[in-house]
Protein backbone atom coordinates (compact mmCIF):
# COMPACT_ATOMS: atom_id res chain seq x y z
CA UNK A 1 0.00 0.00 0.00
CA UNK A 2 1.13 3.44 -0.58
CA UNK A 3 2.14 5.49 2.50
CA UNK A 4 0.55 8.77 1.62
CA UNK A 5 3.27 11.08 2.10
CA UNK A 6 2.30 15.13 2.01
CA UNK A 7 3.83 15.97 -1.11
CA UNK A 8 4.17 19.88 -2.43
CA UNK A 9 3.94 19.54 -5.70
CA UNK A 10 3.80 23.18 -8.34
CA UNK A 11 2.06 22.06 -11.42
CA UNK A 12 2.58 25.15 -14.52
CA UNK A 13 -0.38 25.47 -16.31
CA UNK A 14 -0.82 26.78 -20.20
CA UNK A 15 -2.02 29.85 -21.50
CA UNK A 16 -5.19 29.42 -20.82
CA UNK A 17 -5.18 29.96 -16.94
CA UNK A 18 -6.09 33.73 -15.64
CA UNK A 19 -3.19 35.05 -13.55
CA UNK A 20 -0.48 37.56 -16.15
CA UNK A 21 2.94 37.13 -15.57
CA UNK A 22 5.67 39.15 -17.47
CA UNK A 23 8.48 37.23 -18.58
CA UNK A 24 11.82 38.26 -20.15
CA UNK A 25 11.87 37.62 -24.06
CA UNK A 26 14.66 34.96 -24.15
CA UNK A 27 12.59 33.28 -21.26
CA UNK A 28 9.05 33.35 -23.91
CA UNK A 29 11.83 31.92 -26.71
CA UNK A 30 12.66 28.87 -24.35
CA UNK A 31 9.26 27.91 -23.31
CA UNK A 32 7.82 28.31 -26.43
CA UNK A 33 10.72 26.07 -27.94
CA UNK A 34 9.81 22.87 -25.30
CA UNK A 35 5.65 24.30 -25.91
CA UNK A 36 5.89 24.06 -29.26
CA UNK A 37 8.60 21.50 -30.09
CA UNK A 38 6.37 18.59 -28.56
CA UNK A 39 5.18 15.79 -31.27
CA UNK A 40 1.70 16.54 -32.33
CA UNK A 41 -1.38 14.01 -33.22
CA UNK A 42 -0.94 14.99 -36.42
CA UNK A 43 -2.06 12.09 -38.35
CA UNK A 44 0.41 8.97 -39.86
CA UNK A 45 3.02 10.56 -37.87
CA UNK A 46 5.08 6.87 -37.35
CA UNK A 47 5.16 6.07 -33.62
CA UNK A 48 8.73 5.66 -33.27
CA UNK A 49 9.55 9.17 -34.05
CA UNK A 50 8.14 9.73 -30.46
CA UNK A 51 9.50 6.81 -28.87
CA UNK A 52 12.98 7.77 -30.01
CA UNK A 53 12.63 11.35 -28.75
CA UNK A 54 11.19 10.54 -25.65
CA UNK A 55 14.60 8.47 -25.34
CA UNK A 56 16.49 11.58 -26.48
CA UNK A 57 17.00 9.90 -29.48
CA UNK A 58 16.95 12.83 -31.62
CA UNK A 59 19.39 11.49 -34.81
CA UNK A 60 17.52 7.96 -34.59
CA UNK A 61 14.37 10.06 -35.00
CA UNK A 62 15.56 11.84 -38.10
CA UNK A 63 16.84 8.65 -39.51
CA UNK A 64 12.87 7.29 -39.04
CA UNK A 65 11.42 9.99 -40.24
CA UNK A 66 14.09 10.60 -43.60
CA UNK A 67 13.05 6.82 -44.76
CA UNK A 68 9.13 6.64 -43.93
CA UNK A 69 8.96 9.83 -46.53
CA UNK A 70 11.38 8.23 -48.58
CA UNK A 71 9.34 5.48 -49.18
CA UNK A 72 5.77 7.51 -48.81
CA UNK A 73 3.57 8.59 -51.85
CA UNK A 74 1.58 11.09 -49.67
CA UNK A 75 2.94 14.36 -50.28
CA UNK A 76 0.54 15.07 -46.81
CA UNK A 77 3.53 13.01 -45.14
CA UNK A 78 6.78 14.54 -46.93
CA UNK A 79 5.51 17.76 -45.81
CA UNK A 80 4.84 16.64 -42.52
CA UNK A 81 8.20 14.77 -41.96
CA UNK A 82 9.95 17.64 -43.30
CA UNK A 83 7.85 19.60 -40.32
CA UNK A 84 8.98 17.58 -37.95
CA UNK A 85 12.40 17.32 -38.73
CA UNK A 86 12.82 21.15 -38.34
CA UNK A 87 11.33 20.62 -35.11
CA UNK A 88 14.05 18.57 -34.28
CA UNK A 89 16.55 20.73 -35.46
CA UNK A 90 15.64 23.87 -33.45
CA UNK A 91 14.47 21.90 -30.43
CA UNK A 92 17.07 19.23 -29.89
CA UNK A 93 20.33 20.91 -31.86
CA UNK A 94 18.93 24.39 -31.31
CA UNK A 95 20.32 24.62 -35.16
CA UNK A 96 17.83 27.14 -36.18
CA UNK A 97 19.57 27.90 -39.62
CA UNK A 98 19.04 24.13 -40.56
CA UNK A 99 15.69 24.36 -39.19
CA UNK A 100 14.15 27.60 -41.24
CA UNK A 101 16.13 25.84 -44.72
CA UNK A 102 13.94 22.29 -43.67
CA UNK A 103 10.80 24.61 -43.00
CA UNK A 104 11.10 26.13 -46.87
CA UNK A 105 11.45 23.39 -48.47
CA UNK A 106 8.59 22.21 -47.17
CA UNK A 107 6.81 25.64 -48.25
CA UNK A 108 8.20 25.44 -51.54
CA UNK A 109 7.93 21.60 -52.40
CA UNK A 110 4.43 21.02 -50.85
CA UNK A 111 2.78 24.20 -51.17
CA UNK A 112 -0.83 22.40 -51.32
CA UNK A 113 -0.89 20.54 -48.19
CA UNK A 114 -2.70 20.86 -45.11
CA UNK A 115 -0.19 21.37 -43.04
CA UNK A 116 1.35 24.88 -44.47
CA UNK A 117 -0.16 26.95 -41.80
CA UNK A 118 1.89 24.76 -39.10
CA UNK A 119 4.53 25.33 -41.33
CA UNK A 120 4.04 28.54 -41.28
CA UNK A 121 3.41 29.40 -37.31
CA UNK A 122 6.62 27.11 -36.75
CA UNK A 123 8.83 29.78 -38.64
CA UNK A 124 7.25 32.72 -36.76
CA UNK A 125 7.95 30.60 -33.81
CA UNK A 126 11.91 30.03 -34.92
CA UNK A 127 12.26 34.00 -35.72
CA UNK A 128 11.09 34.82 -32.04
CA UNK A 129 13.99 32.10 -30.97
CA UNK A 130 16.82 33.86 -32.96
CA UNK A 131 15.32 37.34 -31.18
CA UNK A 132 13.68 38.82 -34.64
CA UNK A 133 11.18 40.84 -32.72
CA UNK A 134 10.29 42.37 -36.27
CA UNK A 135 10.16 39.46 -38.90
CA UNK A 136 8.36 37.44 -35.97
CA UNK A 137 5.70 40.59 -35.73
CA UNK A 138 5.66 40.05 -39.30
CA UNK A 139 5.22 36.27 -39.69
CA UNK A 140 2.53 36.57 -37.02
CA UNK A 141 0.54 39.25 -38.34
CA UNK A 142 0.77 37.03 -42.15
CA UNK A 143 -0.35 33.74 -40.34
CA UNK A 144 -3.29 35.43 -38.55
CA UNK A 145 -4.66 36.85 -42.07
CA UNK A 146 -3.72 33.90 -44.41
CA UNK A 147 -5.60 30.95 -41.74
CA UNK A 148 -8.40 32.30 -40.16
CA UNK A 149 -9.95 29.06 -38.96
CA UNK A 150 -6.26 27.53 -37.51
CA UNK A 151 -6.48 25.91 -34.44
CA UNK A 152 -3.29 28.29 -33.46
CA UNK A 153 -5.14 31.33 -34.63
CA UNK A 154 -5.40 31.98 -31.23
CA UNK A 155 -1.62 31.53 -30.01
CA UNK A 156 -0.41 33.46 -33.19
CA UNK A 157 -2.46 36.47 -31.98
CA UNK A 158 -1.62 36.50 -28.38
CA UNK A 159 2.36 36.32 -29.71
CA UNK A 160 1.59 39.00 -32.49
CA UNK A 161 -0.02 41.48 -29.86
CA UNK A 162 2.74 40.96 -27.41
CA UNK A 163 5.15 41.75 -30.28
CA UNK A 164 2.98 45.11 -30.67
CA UNK A 165 3.28 45.52 -26.94
CA UNK A 166 -0.07 45.82 -26.18
CA UNK A 167 0.13 43.36 -23.46
CA UNK A 168 1.80 40.38 -21.78
CA UNK A 169 1.44 36.67 -22.80
CA UNK A 170 -0.66 34.85 -20.18
CA UNK A 171 1.41 32.39 -18.62
CA UNK A 172 0.59 30.27 -15.44
CA UNK A 173 -3.42 30.44 -13.72
CA UNK A 174 -5.60 27.27 -12.26
CA UNK A 175 -8.09 27.07 -15.22
CA UNK A 176 -9.26 24.14 -16.83
CA UNK A 177 -10.63 23.83 -20.34
CA UNK A 178 -14.05 22.13 -20.81
CA UNK A 179 -15.00 21.04 -24.06
CA UNK A 180 -19.03 21.56 -23.70
CA UNK A 181 -21.73 19.30 -25.91
CA UNK A 182 -23.46 20.95 -28.68
CA UNK A 183 -26.59 19.77 -29.94
CA UNK A 184 -26.54 22.06 -33.14
CA UNK A 185 -24.40 24.53 -34.81
CA UNK A 186 -26.48 27.07 -33.26
CA UNK A 187 -26.31 27.94 -29.99
CA UNK A 188 -28.17 31.29 -27.49
CA UNK A 189 -26.57 33.10 -24.42
CA UNK A 190 -28.19 34.77 -21.95
CA UNK A 191 -26.55 36.21 -19.09
CA UNK A 192 -25.90 39.43 -17.13
CA UNK A 193 -23.71 42.23 -19.41
CA UNK A 194 -22.02 39.47 -21.55
CA UNK A 195 -19.26 40.83 -23.35
CA UNK A 196 -18.10 38.78 -26.57
CA UNK A 197 -14.59 39.72 -27.81
CA UNK A 198 -12.11 38.56 -30.99
CA UNK A 199 -9.49 36.43 -29.19
CA UNK A 200 -6.93 37.60 -31.89
CA UNK A 201 -7.62 41.61 -32.49
CA UNK A 202 -8.71 42.25 -28.90
CA UNK A 203 -11.58 44.22 -30.07
CA UNK A 204 -14.51 43.94 -28.47
CA UNK A 205 -17.26 43.35 -30.88
CA UNK A 206 -20.99 42.85 -28.70
CA UNK A 207 -22.36 44.03 -24.91
CA UNK A 208 -25.32 42.64 -24.39
CA UNK A 209 -27.83 40.43 -21.83
CA UNK A 210 -28.63 37.68 -25.10
CA UNK A 211 -26.38 36.71 -28.10
CA UNK A 212 -26.90 33.77 -30.71
CA UNK A 213 -23.80 32.22 -31.74
CA UNK A 214 -23.37 30.14 -35.33
CA UNK A 215 -21.13 28.24 -37.19
CA UNK A 216 -21.94 28.50 -40.81
CA UNK A 217 -21.66 25.62 -43.52
CA UNK A 218 -18.50 27.36 -44.93
CA UNK A 219 -17.09 26.81 -41.39
CA UNK A 220 -17.94 31.07 -40.79
CA UNK A 221 -18.69 32.00 -37.26
CA UNK A 222 -21.67 33.91 -36.94
CA UNK A 223 -22.54 36.64 -34.20
CA UNK A 224 -26.05 37.73 -34.19
CA UNK A 225 -26.10 36.87 -38.30
CA UNK A 226 -22.94 38.87 -38.60
CA UNK A 227 -19.58 37.07 -39.67
CA UNK A 228 -16.49 37.61 -37.49
CA UNK A 229 -13.21 36.55 -36.26
CA UNK A 230 -12.45 33.29 -34.18
CA UNK A 231 -11.99 32.11 -31.69
CA UNK A 232 -14.09 34.40 -29.58
CA UNK A 233 -14.44 34.94 -25.95
CA UNK A 234 -17.75 35.18 -23.91
CA UNK A 235 -17.31 37.58 -20.78
CA UNK A 236 -19.73 37.75 -17.97
CA UNK A 237 -20.52 40.18 -14.93
CA UNK A 238 -22.60 37.85 -12.94
CA UNK A 239 -21.59 34.39 -11.35
CA UNK A 240 -23.58 32.58 -14.21
CA UNK A 241 -24.73 32.53 -17.64
CA UNK A 242 -27.20 30.32 -19.58
CA UNK A 243 -25.82 28.16 -22.49
CA UNK A 244 -29.03 27.28 -24.54
CA UNK A 245 -31.18 26.93 -20.96
CA UNK A 246 -28.42 25.13 -19.24
CA UNK A 247 -26.51 26.99 -16.32
CA UNK A 248 -22.39 27.32 -16.68
CA UNK A 249 -19.65 29.26 -14.53
CA UNK A 250 -16.62 30.92 -15.79
CA UNK A 251 -15.94 32.50 -19.22
CA UNK A 252 -16.36 30.48 -22.95
CA UNK A 253 -14.18 30.46 -25.94
CA UNK A 254 -16.33 29.81 -29.68
CA UNK A 255 -14.93 28.77 -32.41
CA UNK A 256 -14.89 26.17 -35.61
CA UNK A 257 -13.56 22.64 -35.62
CA UNK A 258 -14.10 19.95 -37.90
CA UNK A 259 -17.27 21.58 -39.27
CA UNK A 260 -18.72 21.62 -35.63
CA UNK A 261 -19.12 24.99 -33.30
CA UNK A 262 -16.10 24.01 -30.48
CA UNK A 263 -17.10 25.74 -26.88
CA UNK A 264 -14.65 25.44 -24.37
CA UNK A 265 -15.44 26.40 -20.87
CA UNK A 266 -12.54 27.67 -18.99
CA UNK A 267 -13.37 27.50 -15.29
CA UNK A 268 -11.23 27.10 -11.59
CA UNK A 269 -10.41 23.05 -11.39
CA UNK A 270 -13.01 23.27 -7.97
CA UNK A 271 -15.64 24.73 -9.90
CA UNK A 272 -15.33 22.32 -12.39
CA UNK A 273 -14.97 19.53 -9.67
CA UNK A 274 -18.42 20.97 -8.08
CA UNK A 275 -20.06 19.95 -11.55
CA UNK A 276 -17.99 16.65 -11.69
CA UNK A 277 -18.44 15.09 -8.66
CA UNK A 278 -22.43 14.69 -8.34
CA UNK A 279 -22.39 13.41 -11.78
CA UNK A 280 -20.46 10.71 -11.80
CA UNK A 281 -21.44 9.80 -7.89
CA UNK A 282 -24.64 9.97 -6.29
CA UNK A 283 -24.46 12.98 -4.06
CA UNK A 284 -25.98 11.07 -1.27
CA UNK A 285 -23.80 8.90 -1.02
CA UNK A 286 -21.26 8.71 1.77
CA UNK A 287 -19.02 11.66 2.64
CA UNK A 288 -15.84 9.71 2.07
CA UNK A 289 -16.48 8.24 -0.82
CA UNK A 290 -17.35 11.89 -2.84
CA UNK A 291 -14.13 13.12 -0.92
CA UNK A 292 -12.22 9.86 -2.46
CA UNK A 293 -13.95 10.78 -6.03
CA UNK A 294 -13.15 14.54 -5.80
CA UNK A 295 -10.30 13.75 -5.22
CA UNK A 296 -9.86 10.83 -7.82
CA UNK A 297 -11.58 13.42 -10.39
CA UNK A 298 -9.40 16.45 -9.67
CA UNK A 299 -6.45 14.09 -10.27
CA UNK A 300 -7.37 12.88 -13.30
CA UNK A 301 -8.40 16.50 -14.52
CA UNK A 302 -5.40 17.92 -13.88
CA UNK A 303 -3.44 14.86 -15.61
CA UNK A 304 -5.53 15.78 -18.76
CA UNK A 305 -4.93 19.62 -18.02
CA UNK A 306 -0.86 18.45 -18.62
CA UNK A 307 -1.14 16.07 -21.19
CA UNK A 308 -3.79 18.74 -23.48
CA UNK A 309 -1.62 21.50 -23.03
CA UNK A 310 -1.01 22.37 -26.49
CA UNK A 311 -4.51 20.94 -27.97
CA UNK A 312 -7.90 23.03 -27.98
CA UNK A 313 -9.24 21.53 -24.76
CA UNK A 314 -8.19 19.67 -21.44
CA UNK A 315 -11.44 17.91 -20.81
CA UNK A 316 -14.40 16.82 -22.68
CA UNK A 317 -17.92 16.96 -20.57
CA UNK A 318 -19.02 13.88 -20.99
CA UNK A 319 -18.36 9.86 -20.56
CA UNK A 320 -14.80 10.33 -22.69
CA UNK A 321 -13.67 12.71 -19.89
CA UNK A 322 -15.60 13.03 -16.82
CA UNK A 323 -19.13 14.12 -16.94
CA UNK A 324 -19.49 17.45 -15.97
CA UNK A 325 -22.53 19.59 -15.26
CA UNK A 326 -23.02 22.74 -13.31
CA UNK A 327 -26.80 21.67 -13.33
CA UNK A 328 -26.12 18.89 -10.93
CA UNK A 329 -24.51 20.90 -8.26
CA UNK A 330 -25.16 19.66 -4.70
CA UNK A 331 -24.57 21.01 -0.84
CA UNK A 332 -22.98 17.43 -0.25
CA UNK A 333 -20.63 16.99 -3.12
CA UNK A 334 -19.83 20.76 -3.11
CA UNK A 335 -18.13 19.79 0.72
CA UNK A 336 -16.52 17.37 -0.54
CA UNK A 337 -14.59 19.48 -2.90
CA UNK A 338 -13.88 21.47 -0.32
CA UNK A 339 -12.63 19.35 2.44
CA UNK A 340 -10.29 17.68 -0.06
CA UNK A 341 -9.18 20.96 -1.90
CA UNK A 342 -6.48 20.83 -4.28
CA UNK A 343 -5.28 17.75 -2.94
CA UNK A 344 -4.25 15.47 -5.82
CA UNK A 345 -2.41 12.29 -6.36
CA UNK A 346 1.29 12.26 -7.65
CA UNK A 347 3.02 9.08 -9.96
CA UNK A 348 7.21 10.53 -10.50
CA UNK A 349 6.31 14.11 -9.89
CA UNK A 350 2.93 14.39 -12.18
CA UNK A 351 -0.36 13.99 -11.55
CA UNK A 352 -1.30 10.45 -11.98
CA UNK A 353 -4.12 8.70 -14.48
CA UNK A 354 -6.13 8.44 -11.39
CA UNK A 355 -8.89 6.47 -13.94
CA UNK A 356 -12.39 5.32 -12.36
CA UNK A 357 -15.49 3.00 -13.03
CA UNK A 358 -18.81 2.37 -11.56
CA UNK A 359 -18.11 -1.12 -10.37
CA UNK A 360 -15.10 -3.47 -10.86
CA UNK A 361 -17.45 -6.86 -10.57
CA UNK A 362 -14.86 -7.84 -7.74
CA UNK A 363 -11.67 -7.73 -9.34
CA UNK A 364 -10.18 -4.32 -11.24
CA UNK A 365 -8.62 -4.19 -14.35
CA UNK A 366 -4.96 -3.48 -15.65
CA UNK A 367 -4.35 -0.18 -17.34
CA UNK A 368 -1.92 -1.88 -19.17
CA UNK A 369 -4.26 -4.76 -20.86
CA UNK A 370 -7.00 -2.33 -21.11
CA UNK A 371 -4.35 1.09 -22.81
CA UNK A 372 -0.99 -0.27 -23.24
CA UNK A 373 1.72 1.70 -21.20
CA UNK A 374 2.79 -0.40 -17.55
CA UNK A 375 1.63 1.94 -14.67
CA UNK A 376 2.24 0.76 -11.19
CA UNK A 377 -0.42 2.25 -9.91
CA UNK A 378 -3.42 0.63 -11.89
CA UNK A 379 -3.11 -3.10 -12.20
CA UNK A 380 -5.44 -6.01 -11.86
CA UNK A 381 -6.03 -6.14 -7.89
CA UNK A 382 -9.02 -8.61 -6.03
CA UNK A 383 -11.64 -6.35 -4.94
CA UNK A 384 -13.98 -7.70 -2.16
CA UNK A 385 -15.24 -4.40 -1.91
CA UNK A 386 -17.45 -4.31 -5.09
CA UNK A 387 -19.07 -8.04 -4.98
CA UNK A 388 -22.43 -8.27 -3.42
CA UNK A 389 -23.21 -5.07 -5.65
CA UNK A 390 -26.43 -4.19 -7.99
CA UNK A 391 -24.35 -5.16 -10.77
CA UNK A 392 -23.20 -8.57 -9.67
CA UNK A 393 -25.50 -10.05 -12.40
CA UNK A 394 -26.65 -8.51 -15.39
CA UNK A 395 -27.14 -9.80 -19.05
CA UNK A 396 -28.63 -8.38 -22.34
CA UNK A 397 -28.94 -10.00 -26.06
CA UNK A 398 -28.33 -8.73 -29.35
CA UNK A 399 -29.75 -10.63 -32.58
CA UNK A 400 -27.28 -11.01 -35.86
CA UNK A 401 -29.59 -8.23 -37.39
CA UNK A 402 -28.80 -6.19 -34.49
CA UNK A 403 -25.10 -6.95 -34.10
CA UNK A 404 -24.79 -6.14 -38.27
CA UNK A 405 -26.65 -2.55 -37.09
CA UNK A 406 -23.85 -1.56 -34.55
CA UNK A 407 -21.39 -3.43 -37.06
CA UNK A 408 -21.65 -2.51 -40.72
CA UNK A 409 -18.05 -4.59 -41.01
CA UNK A 410 -19.97 -7.87 -40.09
CA UNK A 411 -21.96 -7.22 -43.42
CA UNK A 412 -18.57 -8.85 -45.30
CA UNK A 413 -19.00 -11.72 -43.36
CA UNK A 414 -21.95 -13.55 -44.32
CA UNK A 415 -24.14 -14.78 -41.73
CA UNK A 416 -23.10 -14.49 -38.30
CA UNK A 417 -22.51 -18.62 -37.56
CA UNK A 418 -20.65 -17.95 -34.35
CA UNK A 419 -19.48 -15.73 -31.99
CA UNK A 420 -16.37 -17.28 -29.64
CA UNK A 421 -14.51 -15.31 -26.71
CA UNK A 422 -10.65 -15.27 -26.89
CA UNK A 423 -8.59 -15.17 -24.40
CA UNK A 424 -9.09 -13.74 -20.47
CA UNK A 425 -7.69 -10.26 -18.71
CA UNK A 426 -5.95 -11.41 -15.51
CA UNK A 427 -8.64 -10.23 -14.04
CA UNK A 428 -11.11 -12.57 -15.75
CA UNK A 429 -12.31 -9.63 -18.73
CA UNK A 430 -12.86 -11.07 -21.91
CA UNK A 431 -9.76 -10.09 -24.19
CA UNK A 432 -11.15 -10.70 -27.95
CA UNK A 433 -14.28 -11.72 -29.16
CA UNK A 434 -14.36 -14.07 -32.93
CA UNK A 435 -16.59 -13.38 -35.60
CA UNK A 436 -17.14 -16.76 -37.24
CA UNK A 437 -19.66 -16.28 -40.75
CA UNK A 438 -20.11 -18.00 -43.58
CA UNK A 439 -17.66 -16.11 -45.96
CA UNK A 440 -14.97 -14.94 -43.30
CA UNK A 441 -13.96 -14.07 -39.71
CA UNK A 442 -13.36 -11.19 -37.78
CA UNK A 443 -11.27 -10.85 -34.52
CA UNK A 444 -12.39 -7.25 -32.53
CA UNK A 445 -10.95 -6.19 -28.92
CA UNK A 446 -13.98 -6.44 -26.94
CA UNK A 447 -13.43 -3.14 -25.00
CA UNK A 448 -14.11 -2.23 -28.97
CA UNK A 449 -17.22 -4.35 -28.98
CA UNK A 450 -18.92 -3.12 -25.88
CA UNK A 451 -17.97 0.66 -26.84
CA UNK A 452 -19.83 -0.18 -30.20
CA UNK A 453 -22.67 -1.99 -28.95
CA UNK A 454 -23.31 0.05 -26.11
CA UNK A 455 -21.38 0.20 -22.76
CA UNK A 456 -24.65 1.06 -20.85
CA UNK A 457 -26.52 -2.06 -22.47
CA UNK A 458 -23.01 -4.12 -22.32
CA UNK A 459 -21.86 -2.81 -19.11
CA UNK A 460 -18.34 -4.54 -19.36
CA UNK A 461 -16.58 -7.39 -20.74
CA UNK A 462 -16.40 -9.40 -17.97
CA UNK A 463 -18.80 -11.76 -19.38
CA UNK A 464 -19.91 -14.95 -20.81
CA UNK A 465 -21.91 -15.74 -23.86
CA UNK A 466 -24.22 -18.35 -25.25
CA UNK A 467 -26.26 -18.55 -29.23
CA UNK A 468 -29.54 -19.74 -29.03
CA UNK A 469 -32.76 -19.17 -30.84
CA UNK A 470 -31.29 -16.84 -33.28
CA UNK A 471 -30.08 -14.32 -30.59
CA UNK A 472 -26.30 -14.04 -28.67
CA UNK A 473 -26.94 -13.86 -25.21
CA UNK A 474 -24.36 -12.10 -22.38
CA UNK A 475 -24.43 -12.54 -19.31
CA UNK A 476 -21.56 -10.82 -16.79
CA UNK A 477 -20.83 -8.93 -13.52
CA UNK A 478 -19.60 -5.46 -12.91
CA UNK A 479 -20.16 -1.61 -14.99
CA UNK A 480 -17.56 0.17 -16.73
CA UNK A 481 -13.75 -0.65 -18.21
CA UNK A 482 -12.70 -1.89 -14.48
CA UNK A 483 -9.39 0.14 -14.17
CA UNK A 484 -8.38 2.15 -10.81
CA UNK A 485 -10.93 2.86 -8.56
CA UNK A 486 -14.40 1.20 -8.48
CA UNK A 487 -17.06 3.64 -6.97
CA UNK A 488 -19.47 0.98 -5.68
CA UNK A 489 -16.18 -0.10 -3.69
CA UNK A 490 -15.36 3.83 -2.32
CA UNK A 491 -19.24 3.37 -1.17
CA UNK A 492 -18.73 0.09 0.42
CA UNK A 493 -15.22 0.97 2.12
CA UNK A 494 -16.89 4.44 3.42
CA UNK A 495 -20.28 2.28 4.64
CA UNK A 496 -17.11 -0.12 6.55
CA UNK A 497 -15.89 3.09 8.21
CA UNK A 498 -12.52 3.55 5.57
CA UNK A 499 -11.35 7.25 5.08
CA UNK A 500 -11.38 8.44 1.31
CA UNK A 501 -7.85 7.93 1.70
CA UNK A 502 -7.64 4.51 2.93
CA UNK A 503 -10.23 4.43 -0.36
CA UNK A 504 -7.65 5.96 -2.37
CA UNK A 505 -4.97 4.07 -1.19
CA UNK A 506 -6.58 0.37 -1.68
CA UNK A 507 -7.09 1.40 -5.50
CA UNK A 508 -4.49 3.66 -6.28
CA UNK A 509 -1.54 1.98 -4.64
CA UNK A 510 2.16 3.15 -4.82
CA UNK A 511 1.00 7.15 -5.69
CA UNK A 512 1.74 10.34 -3.08
CA UNK A 513 -0.52 13.04 -1.86
CA UNK A 514 0.28 16.42 -3.90
CA UNK A 515 -1.12 19.89 -3.62
CA UNK A 516 -1.77 21.93 -6.39
CA UNK A 517 -0.32 25.61 -6.24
Amino acid sequence: MACYREKRVQMMMSFHGNTVRKFPFYFICSFLCLLLLRPLSVAAMPEEVTLALNREQPVLALHILRSWSAVSESSEDRAKALWMEARIHSFYFKDFSAAEVVLDRALEKYPGTRIQGDIRFEKAVLAMERGDKERAFQAFAEFVSLFPDHPRRESAGAFWRYLKGEEPLLMGGDGIRVALSAASNRVQLIGKELRIRDMVTGNYLFSGDKVVLQLGNDGSLRLNGRVTGQPLMVEKSGEFFTLDGCRQRGTLRVSGAGGRLLLVNMLDMESYLKGVVPAEMPPFWPAEALKAQAVAARTYALHHMRERAYEAYDVKSDVRSQVFSTEREDARSSAAVEATRGEVLVWAGQAALTAFHADSGGFTESAEILWGGELPYLRAVSDPWSRNTPNDFWECSFTERELVQFLPELRNLGRILEIRLEGKTPSGRVHFLIFKGSRGDLRMPAGRFRTRVGPMTLKSTDFTLRHERGAFHFQGKGFGHGVGMSQWGARRMAEAGKSYREILDFYYPHLHRGKME
